[in-house]
């Protein structure tokens, strides 16, 4: 028995081992395809070159899902899928789409996440349709419920928390009521500070001052501001004055009177200005005070003050032009909360205190320190730099040459010895021919009168350092052309004529300009100083300039201008010279205030001419360039006068 149980144990391991080791044959079941991918019989050769049970299928009942045919192909069925679809075993599925993030896709189709749709909510009562539809969103397969509905209401009504609600009609709509009062509910009001007086309001005044918020008071003709002491009228001459009961005077005035019955108006305003009205609403008066930081008004017993909002008087009645007390004032500036530095003074600007650097210095830090404008200036010899304006003055002893630009010594002359009829030029420190003479290689020789052909016997010929002889006409004549060698009366040159220019500045053109006595005087008297000046060391020309209407037509618009603001100013002229003056008397005191020479003495005509100022160097009427003068004046006394060169 025991023999017979090992034997059973050894067959049992020994078929073990058996299964363990087999090996599928190929063209077996699940073992590998023969070469020409056929099986034993009742196998097929898969995909894979595997042997696997033959199963025959068919088409029946295969629809491909509605998006195909199903045919056989092998022994086996399969869909045949239609365009954008393709097949998974016995079905026809829809290509998938490439949507962005804010789609999704639907039906074959990418669509947008959001659309705008009707609101769904029920209409509220008195309300007539949606006035606007609302957005919904896609999400995980659905759309989001409408919500955030906007309703458009019926006439009459009006939306409020989503409900219509009827409009209440305004009791005031058409109502107006008299000054000083406020509709409410349908009723005229009283405003602030005034009581019903019949059908009108009046002041409640029964103190010794009384307080306005800015826009707060309103006075019409014949209405007032009544206190104990004092009484403020808006008078029906227009004037606006503040009165002292006992004994009843006047303490000031706006001096706006107009006669009777002139419907002036006087108000408070909001930017914080006093304003008397003409009955068209322009300004007959006002303190000025707009906008100057003002809280309030006081009308006290004394005066009209204006305070800021820390009680600051910043205008008072009795400090202002119209006061008839003549009180002392002590009114507050934001400048006097500012303690400025040194070299600088406090100023405002749109009420706002600010310090800002003297003339002549600037700000460094928080200090103004002087402005050296001699940085970078070099002065000529024997000339120095003032650092107040930046320009080179000469020195002690010396004085500016005739050319404007060098300093030469004050004792120049004395270190120069000339000859006969020649004299010393101290502007120049050069020595001069005398008057009558002219330079003939270095000798001063007599002037020939004949050189200039006679002068039409109303001049005296003068021949200067270019030998180039030129008629000094007398007094009345003048020469008639450039040459310079007759002399012919200055009327029949300096003449009325045509033109096309405003002159007076009003904004029509003039038709017709008739030069003046004193202009054609100092026509004349231009080229006789051409004519007998002696030479100032720049490029100059003795021969007379010619006579421009136009350009004295312009001349004399410029000098208007001088007289309107009271003082001198430049303007250019294209390819010329503008030079103006202010001086009374003749036209030869204009000429030697032009020239920079002694008021009191006619221009110098001897050899030595100190009188070559800046001045007569920046217009110099000697200048070769110019072929044409215009001259204009205009005033009576201290006249204007202008020349323009060209």
């Amino acid at each position: 028995m025991k023999y017979l149980h090992l034997i059973l144990i050894s067959l049992f391991l020994f078929s073990c081992s058996v299964e363990e080791d087999h090996v599928v044959n190929v063209g077996s079941e699940n073992g590998s395809c023969f070469e020409d991918k056929t099986c034993n019989l009742g196998l097929m050769c898969n995909s894979d070159n595997i042997c696997i049970k033959k199963v025959i299928e068919t088409c029946e009942g295969v629809n491909c899902n509605g998006f195909g045919t199903c045919l056989m192909e092998n022994d086996k069925a399969r869909c045949i899928c239609n365009d954008d679809y393709h097949s998974e075993e016995l079905s026809c599925v829809k290509d998938s789409l490439e949507c962005l993030d804010t789609e999704h896709e639907y039906n074959g189709e990418c669509l947008s996440n959001t659309k705008m749709v009707d609101c769904t909510d029920v209409t509220p009562l008195n309300a007539t349709k949606i006035l606007e539809q609302v957005e919904v969103t896609y999400s995980n397969g659905y759309w989001s419920t409408p919500a955030d509905c906007k309703w458009k209401c019926k006439e009459h009504f009006e939306l409020v928390d989503n409900s219509c609600k009827l409009i209440e009609e305004d009791p005031c709509a058409d109502i107006n009521c008299q000054p000083h009062a406020t509709c409410s509910n349908g009723d005229c009001i009283c405003d602030s500070g005034y009581e019903a007086d019949g059908d009108s309001c009046k002041l409640i005044q029964d103190e010794n001052s009384k307080t306005f918020s800015l826009g707060g008071l309103t006075l019409y003709q014949n209405e007032k501001v009544d206190l104990n002491n004092s009484v403020l009228v808006m008078q029906t001459d227009g004037n606006l004055v503040l009165y002292e009961k006992n004994p009843t005077k006047a303490l000031w005035a706006t001096s706006t009177n107009c006669g009777n019955d002139c419907n002036y108006k006087f108000t408070f305003q909001a930017d914080g200005d006093l304003v008397v009205y003409y009955p068209n609403n322009t300004r007959a008066w006002s303190a000025g005070t707009n906008n100057m930081g003002v809280d309030h008004l006081i009308i006290d017993s004394t005066k009209l003050g204006l305070y800021d909002n820390q009680n600051h008087l910043i205008w008072s009645s009795t400090c202002d032009n119209g006061d008839l007390v003549n009180a002392d004032c002590n009114l507050y500036s934001p400048c006097d909360d500012l303690n400025c530095w040194t070299h600088s003074t406090c100023t405002l600007n749109n009420n706002t205190a600010s310090c800002v650097c003297d003339n002549g210095y600037e700000l460094d830090g928080n200090s103004c320190v002087e402005i050296n404008r001699c940085d970078g200036v070099n002065c000529t010899p024997n000339a120095s730099c003032k650092s107040d304006d930046g320009l080179c003055y000469c020195n002690n002893s010396y004085h500016i040459s005739s050319d404007g630009i060098s300093c030469i010594s004050d004792d120049i002359c004395s270190t120069l010895t000339c000859g006969a009829h020649s004299s010393c030029n101290a502007g120049m420190g050069v020595c001069r021919c005398d008057e009558g003479f002219h330079d003939d290689n270095g000798a001063c020789v007599p002037n020939d009168n004949n050189a200039c052909g006679g002068c039409s016997g109303h001049g005296e010929c003068y021949i200067k350092e270019d030998n180039d002889p030129v008629c000094a006409c007398e007094v009345g004549y003048n020469p008639s052309n450039r040459d310079g060698l007759d002399c012919v009366p200055t009327s029949t040159i300096c003449k009325p004529g045509a033109i096309d220019y405003d002159v007076d500045g009003d904004g029509v053109n003039e038709t017709w300009f008739e030069p003046n006595e004193l202009e054609c005087s100092m026509f004349e008297l231009v080229n006789f100083v051409r004519a007998v000046h002696d030479k100032e060391g720049s490029p100059e020309s003795h021969k007379p300039l010619l006579y421009s209407l136009l350009w004295s037509a312009h001349a004399r618009n410029h000098s208007l201008k001088m007289e309107v603001q009271g003082g001198l100013f430049h303007e250019d002229y294209p390819g010329g010279q503008n030079c103006a003056y202010n001086y009374s008397g003749t036209a030869m005191s204009h000429m030697t205030q032009y020239m920079g020479g002694d008021p009191t003495e006619p221009i110098c005509k001897s050899a030595s001419e100190p009188h070559c100022s800046q001045l007569s160097h920046h217009c110099n009427i000697m200048r070769p360039r110019f072929s044409y003068i215009g001259i204009g004046t205009v005033g009576s006394g201290r006249s204007y006068s202008t020349q323009n060169f060209y």
